[in-house]
């Protein structure tokens, strides 16, 4: 009976979790459609609401499709390590701005690299594998974009 709880309740973390980066994500994929890194039909915003509508579409049925398929922990710990990617991007971004835009100086964001970097090597081997070969693909499929989109 214990263990059925504990099951629901990371469920319904997980599933708050989920629910928070589909409209992070969404955002970044509009950022990313206009600037010609992902197709151009994610730039779109819906006329009336005005969200992303077609990425926050997108990310919703990848998750869907992810549910569906994986195991409950193998999800777990690949959102982990694509959250821990984010940040540790963000981190970098912060410590190449110039001296004068730096809200908190360099400390602070090369510690969150740091933090970052440990946790993502504290994953499983198969996560960080599979994480690695989709940003692999990643930048392929960039790349192909730019090909074709940029003509």
């Amino acid at each position: 009976a214990v263990s059925s709880v504990v099951t629901i309740g990371a469920s319904t973390a997980m599933l708050g979790v989920l629910l928070s980066q589909i409209l992070g994500i969404s955002r970044m994929m509009l950022a990313m459609g206009r600037r010609n890194d992902l197709p151009p039909f994610f730039q779109k915003i819906h006329g009336r609401y005005k969200v992303p509508h077609l990425g926050i579409l997108f990310t919703g049925l990848l998750i869907l499709l992810l549910t569906l398929t994986g195991s409950f922990e193998f999800i777990v710990r690949a959102a982990s390590f694509t959250i821990l990617l984010y940040y540790s991007i963000t981190n970098i971004s912060a410590l190449r701005q110039p001296r004068t835009e730096q809200r908190y100086g360099r400390v602070i964001p090369l510690l969150g690299l740091i933090g970052c970097l440990v946790m993502s090597v504290s994953l499983p081997l198969n996560v960080i594998l599979v994480g690695v070969g989709l940003l692999i693909v990643g930048f392929l499929l960039r790349f192909l974009f730019h090909r074709i989109w940029n003509r």
